[in-house]
């Protein structure tokens, strides 16, 4: 089956999108308390949530997406890519532990620079409405980060792989 990449990641990206905005964001506000959420101290703290938000996130989405992507390379239903145009990417480890163990590493590493972001605002203490929105904005889009670097390792590969 023949079919182009870019309509093909753009399904795997809206719906992942969609997903995370929508888990996060409820659980950041199921999970917090308060009208004001202090960013490292405190009940409802916002720079640990995020950092853990950032490692989990990455890793079980990766393991998710690899094991699916995987799946549907192999069933013929996804594009077939060149990993010499991909080729940061294409370094990554192959099978799907490494491979969600690096994405998580990439998952704490834009978690770091969101909340050393928050800090050099001066975004302490932040108001806990405003906070579930950026929480859930920022998880779908780390998640579409995260699900554009697994489908594109496991879409190099060759099949069976």
């Amino acid at each position: 089956m023949s079919m182009e990449f870019g309509p093909y990641l753009r399904k795997e990206q809206i719906g992942n999108f969609v997903i995370n905005l929508i888990l996060n964001g409820g659980f950041a506000w199921w999970l917090t308390h308060g009208s004001q959420l202090p960013l490292w101290k405190g009940d409802g703290a916002m720079g640990p949530d995020i950092l853990m938000t950032s490692l989990l996130l990455a890793y079980l989405l990766a393991l998710i997406v690899a094991w699916l992507t995987r799946k549907k390379r192999d069933e013929g239903k996804t594009p077939r890519l060149d990993a010499g145009r991909y080729p940061l990417i294409s370094r990554l480890p192959a099978t799907t532990g490494k491979l969600s163990a690096s994405v998580a590493v990439v998952g704490v590493v834009i978690g770091v620079a969101m909340v050393a972001t928050m800090h050099v605002l001066g975004l302490d203490p932040y108001p806990r409405v405003s906070y579930v929105v950026l929480k859930a904005v920022y998880a779908a889009v780390l998640a579409i980060i995260c699900n554009y670097i697994v489908i594109v390792r496991i879409l190099s590969q060759p099949q069976g792989a």
